[in-house]
């Protein structure tokens, strides 16, 4: 099947941008050290560097340390993980590691790099997704430069880079209980596309800036239309439940498929960031009765079906899970099984 000439184009623009990376010889040691000074770094040398064949070796040495510091809270150098530490963390991760790269032609990989070498990763896949964005993944800073705005400019490379052959941005997926992570994406004017089975985020052209304002026990999920920023969705809480108030901009966007399509990443990105706070996420007994309907994808009440499923599924993968206490959720029977059932759907794994 010949591949789709955009991919080609986004391949070229990112090559064209990159300089070669002489290693990472000027990186601190280190272990499970908190508190690592950041490393200068200068933004000017900064580039994405293809790895081409014969370099990719050390390529899973980096995205272990991505998943292992996630999954359990600890730092590791990459660029001094041996064998025998890498099979000892494979085993650990046991089957929720799945190298999303090594040896896969559906993605092409890169070194971020600045003057001082290799600092971290990035791939970008080889499909477009039907968003008609590129799908990203294995993003990692090493330890020693982050806070430097190193990844966000990969991401930003390649969204450009999409852009100029005509797609519409690019998407990206991490886990719901790898709470720092989601909080960076969403601090960073992300939208949420997609809870599934992890978080999805998207960053697209059609999608405008957002702000999120808390003001004593109300929120508010404003977006900019026409210069000014307009409130989308309103959040007050009344006990255990969510009282989520849609504005006159989201009866205009109700009017187009398009802006019917926004009010849902909306209404997703407001639910994710109220559950981070510790909101409520249900409404009424009636909306939660069709939320395993919405669990992929944008109710509130579709996302706090979906925290248990996820909290769950990282501890069977051994993971460190910091428990969510979603007011009400408890309490409340399972959506699936209904009243009969007389059981409940609990944060915490039975």
């Amino acid at each position: 099947m010949r591949e789709d000439e955009r991919l080609v184009g986004v391949r070229e623009r990112l090559r064209s941008a990159s300089a070669p990376a002489p290693g990472l010889a000027s990186a601190p040691a280190f272990g499970s050290v908190p508190g690592l000074a950041s490393a200068p770094v200068s933004g000017s040398a900064f580039a994405l560097t293809p790895i081409v064949a014969g370099e990719g070796a050390p390529f899973p040495y980096w995205e272990i340390a991505l998943m292992v510091e996630n999954a359990f809270g600890g730092t590791l150098d990459p660029g001094r993980l041996t064998e025998s530490d890498y099979e000892y963390w494979r085993g650990r991760l046991g089957h929720a590691w799945l190298p999303p790269t090594q040896g896969q032609p559906w993605a092409d990989r890169y070194w971020i790099t600045t003057d001082q070498g290799r600092v971290g990763t990035v791939s970008v896949g080889r499909h477009i997704t039907g968003r008609r964005c590129l799908s990203v993944s294995s993003l990692y800073i090493h330890p020693a430069f982050r806070r430097n705005g190193l990844a966000w400019g990969g991401l930003d490379a390649i969204y450009q880079a999409a852009l100029a052959e005509g797609l519409d941005g690019f998407q990206l997926h991490t886990d719901w209980v790898w709470r720092d992570t989601v909080r960076y994406y969403l601090a960073r004017g992300m939208w949420v596309c997609g809870w599934k089975f992890n978080i999805g985020f998207a960053r697209q052209r059609q999608l405008p800036r957002y702000q999120i304002c808390l003001e004593g026990e109300g929120s508010a999920f404003l977006i900019e239309d026409q210069g000014e920023m307009r409130p989308l969705l309103v959040a007050t809480r009344s006990g255990d439940r969510l009282c989520l108030e849609e504005t006159l901009l989201s009866k205009e966007l109700e009017a187009s498929d398009s802006g019917r399509a926004m009010l849902l990443d909306g209404r997703a990105t407001f639910a994710l960031r109220l559950a981070l706070d510790g909101w409520p996420l249900v409404r009424s007994l009636e909306a939660w009765n069709e939320s395993s309907r919405d669990s992929g994808h944008g109710q509130p009440e579709g996302l706090a079906y979906r925290i248990p499923i996820l909290e769950r599924r990282a501890r069977e993968f051994g993971w460190n899970v910091e428990s969510s206490e979603i007011p009400g959720l408890g309490e409340l029977p399972d959506p699936v099984a209904g009243h009969a059932s007389g059981g409940a759907l609990r944060a915490e794994p039975r």
